[in-house]
């Protein structure tokens, strides 16, 4: 099928390398247009968040597509190949509607991951950079990762990188009645921590970085105090419980000034939910502080995964009737080419007939009626035998169908030259 996906996991990549390869909203039409331009791929689209970061080419040289995706972050191909998959034609489709639908995810169903999908695709089709297959395979892999979601109940039993974060809060600290949290961060994952902590009756304060995103904040957390983002150091000493998920560079909560502001020693939790991470990891060497970034949360989730083996089965089936389908289009696509030569031969018969058929008619006149009575005809023809074989057949049978159809095309062309 010319696709294919090439990426890193944190199935593959620990998160010391999924950081390099990380790449904000904001550069991503950019990072694609040189992975699309060094790969000689037709069509692109980058995903990248805290758990993976992939590519999807249409007619790219695979080589020169794992060469480009390494040198766009800076790092030697020698180096990051072994954490790389790549996945090809139908196995490149399957992967992403799974993706989509949540069954690849660290938690397992969760919802985070369809939006950034949605993301990933629109910031592309701004760019120009995604295409009529492109745009149909992940318009396809959303509309099934819904409907799947929908069926199964997947969604229903899912649970959160925000709320398992919180339960490794409540592990290490019991019962989080009354404590103080601070969340650095407005995304959507900080927001679920957010309103799962405050849900365990914590008081929690909350502090981002722009004006924007503290509007926006406001109205999903209305009972959340904010605190200037400058001043979040202020707060970390009353502090039992600290959140950070921001898609910032650099650490928003550094060992130095953390040291500095923290005069009280009692059990402490720092929760580092951002890819790059946001908290720096020496936090620990601070007395009574615990620190989780979102590679260490894997043993919580992998238990919340067993609990939905059933439905990720049934799940599985749904995306595979809907891989099927999307194989078939793209079977079918490429062979509109010889469609319209197949709709060009009829036209050339029709007219034929219509001019001997007016030529015995008593009124001129009626050469359009005829024609266009022909022509009616030959559309009817086209559309129940041809078109609808889509809907009908599978990938094999429709390239046999179509490889059929070209043959008697080029046969009828020859005889008509020797004529």
């Amino acid at each position: 099928m010319d696709l294919l996906v090439i990426g890193i996991s944190y199935k593959t990549a620990p998160l010391e390398i999924r950081e390099k390869l990380s790449v904000c909203s904001a550069q991503c039409p950019q990072r694609l247009a040189q992975i699309i331009g060094q790969s000689g791929a037709r069509e692109g689209v980058l995903l990248s968040t805290c758990n993976r970061t992939e590519v999807y080419l249409y007619q790219a040289d695979a080589n020169r597509a794992e060469q480009a995706l390494c040198e766009s972050c800076g790092m030697e191909v020698t180096r990051l190949r072994k954490h790389l998959y790549l996945y090809e034609g139908k196995k490149c489709v399957s992967y992403l509607f799974r993706v989509a639908s949540g069954l690849d995810s660290q938690v397992m169903g969760e919802d985070e991951i369809l939006r950034q999908v949605k993301l990933a695709h629109t910031l592309a089709l701004e760019a120009k950079l995604s295409g009529m297959v492109m745009n149909t395979l992940f318009r396809a892999a959303i509309t099934t990762a819904k409907r799947t979601k929908s069926k199964t109940g997947l969604s229903s039993c899912s649970i959160s990188v925000g709320t398992i974060a919180v339960h490794a809060a409540q592990k290490q600290l019991g019962s989080l009645e009354g404590k103080k949290a601070l969340v650095v961060g407005s995304g959507e994952m900080g927001v679920i921590a957010l309103k799962n902590l405050t849900a365990a009756g914590m008081d929690a304060r909350v502090t981002v970085r722009s004006r924007c995103s503290a509007t926006n904040l406001a109205a999903k957390c209305p009972s959340a105090a904010q605190v200037p983002y400058e001043r979040r150091y202020d707060y970390l000493d009353e502090a039992d419980v600290v959140v950070s998920c921001t898609s910032s560079p650099h650490y928003t909560i550094t060992f130095a000034d953390a040291r500095q502001y923290i005069a009280t020693q009692k059990p402490r939790v720092f929760l580092d939910l951002a890819v790059p991470r946001d908290i720096d990891g020496d936090i620990v060497q601070l007395a009574q502080c615990a620190y989780y970034n979102i590679d260490q949360l894997k043993g919580v989730a992998e238990a919340n995964r067993k609990l939905r083996s059933e439905k990720s089965l049934l799940a599985e089936e749904e995306i595979q009737r809907d891989v099927d389908e999307f194989e078939r289009w793209f079977a079918f696509r490429q062979n509109v080419p010889l469609l319209q030569d197949v709709r060009e031969c009829a036209q050339r018969r029709v007219d034929r007939r219509v001019k001997v058929a007016c030529r015995q008619a008593a009124d001129p006149r009626d050469e359009e009626v005829i024609r266009q009575a022909v022509s009616g005809a030959v559309d009817e023809i086209m559309e129940k035998f041809i078109y609808r074989v889509k809907e009908t057949a599978c990938k094999e049978d429709i390239e046999v169908f179509f490889r059929c159809l070209g043959g008697m095309l080029h046969d009828k062309r020859r005889r008509e030259d020797a004529l």
